[in-house]
């Protein structure tokens, strides 16, 4: 919006700019931040959001969207407990299910350290959301995938892009013209 704002500001023409947002394609050009894919009647949103910050713009979008939600949410090892706490926190109060995971890089971290920190502020905070806790990020997408509900909307803060992108498209997942109907 504020691109366009700017646009109209130097009186440029619409149709130019209308032309260009038409053929931006978040998956191609902008590859990991809020890129949305259809998997039959399911939404999955591929975002590598690993802060607060990234995940309340995200959640944002989940509200707007209206479905039920599932979050896969995992953060780096290399934050202060306190900020895996926040982050968490943070990301957990926009879905209607929670799935930890953990990166497969722990950055000095003992394996299953952050998701225990993790599953421990769901649990305080969030103890009526359905939890499930994977260490590794392949399975935890795999197993939530397989228990989509019709017309649901799976978003993954994920840490390996090209293993993901590899199984959506394995799957049949498509970005192209995809939209939130």
């Amino acid at each position: 919006m504020a691109a366009i704002a700017a646009c109209r500001a130097l009186a440029l023409r619409t149709d130019p700019i209308i032309r260009a947002l038409s053929a931006f394609r978040a998956h191609e050009q902008n590859t990991g931040r809020a890129n949305l894919f259809c998997l039959g009647s399911n939404h999955i949103l591929l975002d590598y959001g690993h802060n607060p910050e990234a995940f309340g713009a995200v959640g944002a979008l989940v509200r707007y969207s209206g479905r039920k939600a599932t979050g896969i949410i995992g953060l780096p090892g290399d934050r202060d407990d306190r900020l895996i706490r926040e982050g968490i926190h943070r990301a957990a109060q926009y879905f209607d299910k929670i799935v930890l995971k953990e990166d497969a890089d722990l950055r000095g971290r003992a394996r299953g350290e952050v998701a225990a920190i993790m599953a421990g502020t769901v649990e305080k905070y969030f103890p009526q959301k359905p939890l499930a806790l994977y260490l590794d990020e392949r399975q935890a997408v795999e197993k939530s995938l397989a228990e989509l509900t019709h017309n649901e909307l799976l978003v993954v803060f994920y840490d390996q892009i090209g293993p993901l992108m590899d199984m959506l498209r394995s799957r049949g997942a498509r970005a192209e013209e995809c939209f939130m109907e």
